[in-house]
């Protein structure tokens, strides 16, 4: 039986791990757990699994006795928060909006006072202290002092670093992942994926304004979030709390920029001077303007007639660049936007949302089959890409001591890869492309486009009329509802609760010709994911603990019915998975400038959807096809750390962490073999561990002179780098099956790590000078890194393994330096800047990838030896074959830019 019901498919009879807890699909138990939810939902106004508010607190002690002082009021200028002291002095103001702040406090027979700016950031605590003097006159102005504050990461029990919008536009990026990649124990692979303390590439889960933006089929955002829009962005790397999960090795929470006040507003624009790689002659040419650009602007403020009771903000890029290599370009369009609006003192409603367009030219100079289209740029693929996101959030205090967040969002994405020259063609409209009377496919598109051209010496390179053909769209849109509830039960202790779920809608459209039996599969999938958290926050005046425990709930919403080519049949329900995690975090501040933390977890993160949909139909033609498995189990990692930081000064920190953390049920492939034939299945059976230690000295980068210094050491092995590998990994030599299992270095393990900021940014106040020359409003940004070589396989000429283990050989160190310089201007209200950004400021060759065979990035192996009695043209395009750009990074790039402001 082949039929393929109607949402509900078939699968093999797969294993199952031990931490798994299934469920059978029936009735009564589908009724208990739809009755808990109502239940929790009822006690529990209650996720924001990402935090965008933050929390102030502090004591009140008379200045002369010392004694704490009760009934003073403690107001957030600007805003209706504010609390009264208790008994013992202690105050704490909740659900505090991202943003700089003043503070008032007020007593009668005291002096009333007022803080300077402080920052007030998501799911932190800002402690503040106040010491009255006593007054026998009735001020009306408060009085601005310089509060005592403790140490600005006191709050802290995992590694977490703030970056905030004067030190975005201090650096040269124009990208989130820039961004992340100075982070500490983050490092890019060759194809640009992120890996946080040796995890693979899409664990990291990404929220923005509390709601999560990934592309459920692909993986990664799927979108452009323009930097302009950030309020704040936090990268955490190492432990997080109960409210967030979905995400292994890190999270990035963004909080967006709120309008509010007089109009204002940016407008910047760069162009881009850059070489670009020729492929009729395999060498860059001349430096030239022109190869890309960008133009952004914000404009927010107050909304008219609301006065300070609401604002606007809105924000927009159009940005072009990888012009490096011919038809590897990208060109963007993203605008994005928030309406606040405060009905009542206390209640706040948000609704933000952005569009994101992209088109993606995508070089490749060799593809899987060997065939290179250098001379048919038109040929090869490009992908375009939208994506649309709605988010509606409701916060509210109820009490002092009680508030809550209701989020409901919309997020969807649609990526379609064809080939260029055919961008107006559906895949049955192909040239070469028939069916028979019985609708099988007869036609000759793999041996029309696949198969060299004699224009080139018989060596593999493509005719003009040739295309790569392989057509792929994916769409995806999932909707989700979050609630949260946070209360203050005393002074010490605060309690949150929450609850999420979402549910998706999936369509996968591919057809691939790139065999000579074309292969492909469509379908339209409904997953549910869900889940419950409990984080309970012990803050004592020096001791912190974190304790948390979260429940994650998913179901791919399919039935297998078991009829595989072996003759096997077999029939059973489908699996919901249920996860329980633990976490929790203790910080210990054993000095006022030092702390200790430790963070201990697991982490669990659904598999990707289209390893659990592949191939439904069971399509067993072809080489080595694939079967998708909708019962994977979520991928699991227990992670432990351990923190020392020190403030040297008010301004610079030092830190160190050592980390440790091992990986299971990762998505993997198993080789069956049944009589005639083969297929791989997706399955939980890689596994991996690392060890990482990280050094870091940060000064703040509100001071004249700024920046940081990370270094990360990392042993990061495991048995397999991707879930694909073992289908695709090369054989040792002598063997028919690459499928043994073993342990080592991962593709991405790194083990050195260096990366460094230095900002001199001078504000427009400043009245020092170098050399006679005024430092006022000029900047100049550094940033360094190091990198030492990423591993591989070497193979021999017939990619089999000469080595015994994988990836025992490594690439050449990589090294890097951007530069930013500016100077801003001022003329009344507008403010003007001129900037330029250099990338690879030395034009530094760094090797991205080699030949395996040859360990050398220009020599696939063939000597000139091997030409003799050929002729000239020949030996020349034989070099262009072996010379591939792609196995370095881009050159030397300069951008030119001005920005205007008021």
């Amino acid at each position: 039986m082949n039929a393929l019901y109607a949402r509900r498919h078939v699968i093999c009879d797969l294993s199952v791990t031990d931490d798994c807890i299934e469920l059978t699909r029936n009735w009564s138990l589908m009724k208990r757990i739809a009755l808990l939810i109502i239940l929790f939902c009822g006690l529990v106004p209650g996720s924001a699994l990402a935090v965008t508010s933050g929390k102030v607190t502090g004591f009140v002690r008379d200045a002369a006795t010392g004694d704490p002082l009760a009934g003073v009021t403690v107001r957030v200028e600007g805003t209706e928060s504010r609390a009264v002291s208790g008994l013992n002095g202690e105050y704490f103001i909740l659900n505090v909006p991202v943003g700089a702040y003043r503070l008032e406090v007020q007593m009668i027979g005291y002096l009333p006072v007022r803080t300077q700016v402080l920052t007030v950031n998501s799911d932190r605590t800002t402690r503040i202290d106040f010491e009255l003097e006593t007054t026998m006159l009735d001020l009306a102005e408060p009085v601005t002092i310089t509060a005592r504050r403790t140490s600005a990461r006191s709050d802290l029990t995992a590694s977490s670093e703030l970056i905030v919008p004067r030190e975005i536009e201090s650096l040269p990026v124009t990208d989130l992942s820039d961004l992340i990649f100075l982070q500490n124990g983050v490092i890019r692979d060759a194809e640009g994926g992120l890996h946080v303390r040796g995890g693979r590439a899409n664990e990291i889960s990404y929220y923005v304004d509390g709601a999560t933006l990934e592309d459920p089929l692909l993986g990664g955002m799927g979108t452009h979030i323009p930097l302009d829009s950030v309020e704040e962005l936090v990268v955490n790397r190492g432990g997080f709390n109960a409210q967030y999960g979905e995400a292994m090795s890190g999270v990035v929470n963004i909080v967006t920029r709120e309008g509010s006040g007089p109009l204002s507003g940016t407008l910047r624009a760069a162009t881009t001077l850059q070489s670009q790689y020729d492929l009729e002659a395999g060498s860059y040419d001349e430096t030239a303007a022109g190869r890309g650009g960008r133009l952004e602007g914000t404009l927010g403020g107050a909304l008219p007639w609301f006065g300070d009771r609401g604002g606007y903000f809105l924000s927009g890029q159009v940005l072009s660049d990888g012009h490096h290599i011919p038809h590897n370009s990208r060109s963007l369009a993203t605008v994005a936007g928030n309406l606040v609006f405060k009905p009542y003192p206390l209640m706040k409603l948000k609704v933000s949302g952005h569009y994101f367009r992209q088109r993606h030219l995508q070089y490749d100079h060799r593809n899987q089959n060997g065939l290179s289209y250098d001379f048919n740029p038109d040929g090869l693929p490009e992908r375009q890409a939208d994506s649309q996101a709605l988010n509606l959030s409701v916060s509210q205090n109820i009490s002092p001591r009680l508030f809550y967040t209701a989020r409901f969002y919309r997020y969807a994405t649609n990526s379609i890869l064809f080939p260029t020259m055919l961008a107006d063609r559906y895949w049955s409209e192909w040239p070469g492309y028939s069916v028979d009377d019985h609708g099988q496919y007869n036609g000759s598109i793999y041996e029309s486009t696949q198969l060299p051209s004699d224009r080139y010496e018989g060596l593999p390179f493509t005719e003009g009329s040739d295309f790569f053909p392989l057509y792929r769209d994916a769409r995806s849109t999932y909707y989700g509802a979050r609630a949260d509830l946070s209360g203050q039960v005393t002074y010490w202790n605060q309690v949150r609760a929450g609850i999420e779920a979402q549910w998706y809608r999936l369509d996968w459209n591919e057809r691939s010709f790139l065999q000579a039996v074309p292969q492909g599969q469509r379908y339209t999938v409904n997953p549910v994911e869900g889940a419950l958290y409990f984080q309970n926050r012990v803050e004592l005046s020096r001791l912190i603990v974190d304790a948390g425990l979260r429940m994650d709930y998913l179901d791919t919403s399919q039935r297998f019915f078991v009829d595989l080519p072996s003759g096997q049949a077999a029939q059973r329900d489908n699996s919901t998975k249920l996860r329980l995690s633990p976490r929790l975090g203790v910080s210990h501040s054993f000095t006022p400038r030092s702390l200790l933390r430790f963070n201990y977890g697991y982490f669990y993160q659904p598999p990707e959807f289209r390893h659990a949909y592949t191939n439904l139909r069971r399509d067993f033609s072809g080489e080595s096809p694939r079967l998708g498995n909708p019962d994977l189990s979520p991928q699991k990692t227990v992670a432990y750390e351990f923190g020392l930081e020190h403030m040297l000064t008010r301004d610079v920190r030092v830190g160190f962490t050592a980390s440790y953390k091992t990986i299971s049920n990762l998505t993997s492939t198993a080789q069956v073999q049944y009589p005639g034939g083969m297929y791989y299945i997706f399955n939980n059976a890689d596994f991996g561990s690392v060890r990482s230690v990280e050094l870091i000295v940060k000064r703040d980068v509100s001071r004249l002179v700024s920046g940081s210094f990370n270094y990360t050491y990392s042993i990061a092995r495991g048995s397999a780098s991707t879930p694909q590998e073992h289908a695709e990994q090369a054989r040792p030599v002598g063997s028919a099956d690459p499928a043994e299992r073993g342990y080592f270095p991962l593709a991405f393990d790194q083990r050195h790590t260096l990366k460094a900021v230095v900002n001199v940014l001078a504000p427009d106040t400043v009245q020092r000078s170098i050399l006679g020359v005024p430092l006022r409003g000029w900047g100049m940004s550094l940033v360094g890194y190091f990198g030492s070589g990423l591993p591989y396989t070497p193979t021999n000429a017939l990619r089999e393994r000469t080595e015994i283990e994988r990836n025992q050989a490594r690439l050449p160190a990589f090294a890097n330096l951007d530069l930013r310089l500016r100077k801003r201007f001022r003329a009344g209200r507008f403010g003007y800047t001129v900037f330029s950004e250099v990338r690879n400021v030395f034009d530094r060759r760094n090797v991205v990838s080699v030949y395996a065979n040859t360990g050398r990035p220009g020599d696939d192996g063939y000597t000139l030896e091997s030409f003799t009695g050929r002729s000239d043209e020949f030996v020349r395009l034989r070099r262009l074959l072996s010379l591939d750009p792609q196995q370095y990074a881009p050159p030397r790039e300069i951008r030119f830019g001005f920005e205007i402001g008021f």
